[in-house]
C-alpha cells in the first residue's frame, strides 16, 4: 500500500475529525500575504461534545518536526493545550482517550 504525502495526510486527519463532529480550522493555508508563524500547527480543532479544543501538526510517517513545532508543542503542553503530531492514527488514539471514539472504532 502506498504511503500517503502530506496533503493525503491532512484530508485523512480532518474526515476522521468531521466524523465525530468536530470543527476544523485549517491554519496551514492563508492569504498569500499572510506569513505564517514558524511553528504553528496546520490545525485548530475543537471537540464540542467532550468540550476540548487541540491543535494538531499533521505528519507522514516519514515527517520530520522542526525545533519550532516542538517548541510549539512544549509551550501547549507546559499551558496545559492539548497538541497531537502525526497523523489519523494518532489522531485517533488521541479521540480514544478523551472519550470521542471507542477503542477499535471506526
Amino acid at each position: 500500500m502506498r504511503e500517503l504525502g502530506r496533503k493525503g495526510v491532512k484530508a485523512s486527519v480532518r474526515q476522521l475529525l468531521e466524523s465525530v463532529s468536530a470543527r476544523v480550522y485549517n491554519l496551514s493555508e492563508g492569504k498569500p500575504r499572510w506569513k505564517r508563524p514558524a511553528g504553528l500547527p496546520d490545525l485548530l480543532v475543537f471537540l464540542p461534545r467532550v468540550r476540548r479544543a487541540l491543535f494538531i501538526e499533521t505528519k507522514t510517517p516519514r515527517g520530520r518536526v522542526s525545533d519550532a513545532q516542538s517548541a510549539f508543542a512544549l509551550n501547549c503542553s507546559v499551558c496545559g493545550i492539548s497538541h497531537v503530531i502525526g497523523g489519523e492514527s494518532e489522531v485517533r488514539a488521541y479521540l480514544v482517550r478523551c472519550g470521542v471514539l471507542k477503542e477499535g472504532a471506526g
